[in-house]
């Protein structure tokens, strides 16, 4: 199961448009993992395989609904791991909202396919349930149309 976590891992890197920057600097990159920032980007929904095998066994598979933001433009990360070229590039993150209080489902529904401007914590995806490489967990969130 471990392996199967790190292949998922794995493939949403290079599947999902994340490119690391094997040139860049940490001056290049446009903030540090771990670090609140800010960002503009339309706000979506996407279903996705989930526990227990995501995707392999689709009759118990469950199906999982995730918020994903496309970026306006293409941010640089730079990663945790303190190497000076790991700046990792992307256009689309996963969106946390662990952080913040969604009030309820409507509501939710009403800031899908919206622009908005979110701000929180980037981090790169860890976990079997990080579909995206990188994974914001918002603190704020203000509707831009």
């Amino acid at each position: 199961m471990k392996i199967k976590i790190l292949l998922i891992c794995i493939v949403s890197l290079f599947c999902l448009q994340a490119r690391p920057n094997s040139g860049s600097t940490e001056s290049q990159c446009d903030g540090k993992e771990g670090d609140v920032a800010t960002i503009s980007g339309l706000l979506t929904r996407k279903v996705v395989w989930g526990p227990p095998n995501f995707g392999d066994s689709p009759k118990t598979d469950q199906k999982i609904s995730i918020w994903v933001v496309r970026l306006n433009k293409n941010y640089g990360l730079q990663l945790a791991n303190g190497l000076p070229t790991a700046c990792l590039v992307f256009d689309k993150a996963q969106v946390n909202w662990r952080k913040i209080l969604v009030e309820s489902h409507s509501k939710s529904e009403i800031v899908e396919g919206k622009r908005v401007n979110l701000s929180g914590r980037f981090w790169h995806a860890t976990s079997a349930g990080d579909y995206f490489s990188v994974i914001i967990d918002v603190t704020a969130v203000k509707i831009i149309n």
